[in-house]
């Protein structure tokens, strides 16, 4: 044997070593893992794959939410089928979660719950969207309000606005039937358009990245998002049609606003919101109210 055949062998034979001392830790810390009740499990929901460390049996029903959540924002949205599937990492409590967030994200601000988009330049057609989010009293929540991102970027294969995705997230988080009293940005809603400061439709599209959302211009997103929706019938084809032109890659789709300048006169869109979450009526009975004779 020459000497270059003996560096070969010992080259392949450390790389077998290599590769059974990989498998073997492996195969220890899932043994480790079972043993503890730790093993990992897997839920199947329609294009959801949910994945944790633990027994998942206590989830069955938020889990079994996933699919209707997918069919009415297909439907409610006209979206086109989901082009690839969408895996969601629970993790058992925020200590976990944290830890996995700083070795995996670390240059990213730490949230309760995220969706990892896709990225449709580089990553494989068939790679799956990734939502994370640990168990906590806010679980339901921030489970719809994650998976609604990624139901809506599975859809179109690419990023919706940044504020139209947060707004269609924060419409749908809430359960049906508190769509449209969201408990959180109604009353918030209201205050701002009372107030004048509520933001138009033309700022929020400016908005370019997550670091310009603020709090008021989550509530705004999901304000216009929900009168969009619910509101005057000529408005409700707009955000559909605008994100079907988006998955279509129509290279100069009009934003909404531009859309809406088209079925309304100058300031309508305003008074129309104004109607739709009753300012003037709760400033009437407001006005109107009696004096209480309580001491």
């Amino acid at each position: 044997m020459t000497g270059t055949e003996k560096r070969r062998r010992r080259t392949t034979v450390a790389k077998t070593l290599a590769v059974l001392t990989r498998f073997a830790l492996a195969a220890s810390a899932l043994a480790a893992s079972a043993a503890q009740g730790n093993e990992p499990t897997e839920i199947r929901r329609g294009p959801f794959i949910a994945r944790a460390d633990f027994d998942m049996t206590t989830l069955e029903n938020e889990l079994a939410t996933l699919d209707a959540l997918r069919d009415e924002m297909t439907a409610t949205l006209r979206l086109p089928p989901l082009r690839e599937n969408i895996v969601v990492r629970i993790f058992r409590d925020e200590k976990t979660w944290r830890e996995f967030h700083r070795q995996n994200f670390g240059g990213a601000p730490y949230r309760r719950a995220m969706f990892d988009r896709k990225n449709y330049l580089f990553d494989r057609d068939d790679a799956p969207g990734r939502v994370y989010l640990c168990l906590n009293p806010k679980f339901e929540n921030d489970l719809r309000h994650e998976c609604a991102h990624a139901v809506l970027s599975a859809a179109l294969g690419r990023s919706a606005p940044i504020w139209l995705d947060e707004g269609v997230a924060e419409y749908f988080e809430a359960a049906p039937e508190e769509r449209l009293t969201n408990p959180v940005w109604r009353a918030r809603t209201v205050e701002r358009l009372r107030r004048g400061e509520f933001s138009s439709l033309e700022s929020l599209e400016k908005i370019v990245g997550i670091e310009g959302m603020t709090s008021v211009k989550y509530g705004d997103s999901w304000a216009w998002v929900c009168w969009f929706l619910n509101g005057p019938e000529a408005a409700r084809d707009v955000i559909p049609r605008y994100l079907n032109d988006l998955a279509a890659r129509k290279p100069f789709a009009a934003k909404p606003s531009k859309r809406l300048k088209a079925l309304a006169k100058d300031g309508a869109a305003e008074r129309s919101l104004r109607r739709f979450f009753a300012v003037e009526t709760l400033d009437a009975n407001a006005t109107n109210k009696p004096e209480s004779t309580a001491r």
